[in-house]
């Protein structure tokens, strides 16, 4: 059975095109449009690793992240965030919150991929 990933991106058109992407490479990809999925989800299933959104309507990614790290249950999920800002701030944040990586939109699906397996295969 293939790593499931799970895309939170509330752009469909932008989360379709990456499920395509990590499904080409051999992965499960799942589609959740907000951070409040993220949380109601966890309680069914763990994904792999989470690539996820900050500008999202209600919950934001920051938030998201925030809750994921401070639950024992969650906190070992691997989180990587593809967004639209842009600054170093951002970055640090992220990375301060426990994010793996950060990807400024629009990326290189192939930077993405190379993230995404780099990090699975270091996660056991």
């Amino acid at each position: 059975m293939s790593q499931l990933i799970w895309i939170v991106e509330d752009e469909v058109a932008l989360a379709g095109l990456v499920k395509a992407v990590v499904e080409a490479e051999g992965f499960s990809g799942e589609i959740l449009t907000s951070g409040e999925e993220v949380l109601k989800r966890l309680a069914e299933r763990r994904p792999a690793l989470i690539l996820l959104d900050i500008m999202m309507p209600g919950l934001n990614g920051f938030q998201v992240l925030e809750r994921l790290k401070a639950n024992t249950d969650t906190q070992a999920i691997p989180v990587v965030v593809v967004s639209t800002l842009v600054g170093r701030e951002y970055v640090e944040r992220a990375k301060r919150l426990g994010a793996l990586d950060f990807f400024t939109k629009p990326f290189e699906p192939e930077q993405l991929v190379q993230a995404v397996k780099r990090i699975l295969v270091a996660t056991p």
